[in-house]
C-alpha cells in the first residue's frame, strides 16, 4: 500500500509538471504563430524600418523555436517518468513535435521568400535608378559618345594615311630596285666586253711596236747604204 501511494504521489507530481509543460508549449506555439504572420507581412518590404523589424522578428522566432524544442524534450522526459503513460500523452508529445517541425519549416520558407522579394525589389530599384541616371545624364552621355566616335574616326584616318605612305614607299622601293637591276645589267655587260677591248688594245700596241721596229730597220739600212755609197 505504501508503494502504491508512493507511485500515485509520483504520478501526481509528474502530471502537474506535464500540465505545466503543455501550457508552456501552447504559449510558445501561439507566440510563434503570431510572429510568423508578422514576419510574412513585413519580410518582403525593403524599407529601413521594416528591415529592422524583420531582423528582430527573425531573432525572436529563432529563440522561440529553441525554447519550444526544449519544452517538447521535457514533455517527452516527463512521459517517461509516468508509471503507466496513456496513449493520449504519447500522442500529445508527438503532436507537439510535429508542430515544432512545421513551424521550423514555415520559418525557413518565409525567410527564403522574404529574401527573394527583397533582392528582387533591390534589383528593381537599382534598375529604376540606372534609367533615371541615364535620362538625366543622357545629353552628357551623347556628347561622350560623339567625342568617342570622332576619336575613332580620327584614328581611322590616321591609319589610312599611314597605310598610304607605306604603299607609296613600297612602290618607290620597287622602282629603285628595277633601276638598280638595270644598272647592274649594264655594268655586267660592260665588264663582259672588257676582255675584247683589252685584246684590241694589245693588238694595236703590238702593231705600233712592229711598225717602229720596221721603220728603225729601214732607217738603219738607209744609213748603212749611204755610208757605204759615200765611202765607195
Amino acid at each position: 500500500a505504501t508503494l502504491t501511494l508512493s507511485f500515485m504521489s509520483s504520478d501526481s507530481a509528474v502530471m502537474m509538471t506535464w500540465q505545466e509543460l503543455r501550457r508552456q508549449a501552447r504559449e510558445y506555439e501561439n507566440e510563434v504563430d503570431i510572429k510568423l504572420v508578422q514576419l510574412s507581412k513585413h519580410g518582403s518590404s525593403s524599407r529601413p524600418d521594416d528591415v529592422q523589424t524583420v531582423g528582430q522578428l527573425e531573432a525572436d522566432l529563432e529563440k522561440l523555436l529553441i525554447d519550444l524544442g526544449r519544452v517538447n524534450d521535457n514533455l517527452a522526459t516527463s512521459v517517461g517518468e509516468v508509471s503507466r503513460p496513456t496513449a493520449t500523452m504519447l500522442h500529445t508529445v508527438d503532436r507537439h513535435r510535429d508542430i515544432l517541425v512545421d513551424y521550423t519549416e514555415e520559418f525557413h520558407k518565409i525567410q527564403a521568400n522574404n529574401r527573394s522579394h527583397r533582392e528582387r525589389g533591390e534589383l528593381l530599384t537599382s534598375v529604376r535608378k540606372d534609367i533615371h541616371d541615364f535620362k538625366t545624364n543622357g545629353s552628357r552621355n551623347e556628347d561622350l559618345y560623339l567625342k568617342e566616335n570622332e576619336h575613332i574616326s580620327s584614328s581611322t584616318r590616321m591609319a589610312d594615311d599611314t597605310i598610304g605612305i607605306a604603299v607609296s614607299a613600297r612602290e618607290a622601293l620597287l622602282e629603285q630596285r628595277e633601276v638598280l637591276r638595270g644598272a647592274g645589267s649594264r655594268i655586267t655587260a660592260v665588264l663582259s666586253r672588257l676582255p675584247l677591248i683589252n685584246n684590241l688594245s694589245n693588238k694595236i700596241n703590238l702593231r705600233k711596236k712592229r711598225d717602229a721596229v720596221i721603220l728603225a730597220t729601214v732607217i738603219a739600212l738607209c744609213v748603212v747604204f749611204s755610208m757605204w755609197y759615200t765611202l765607195k
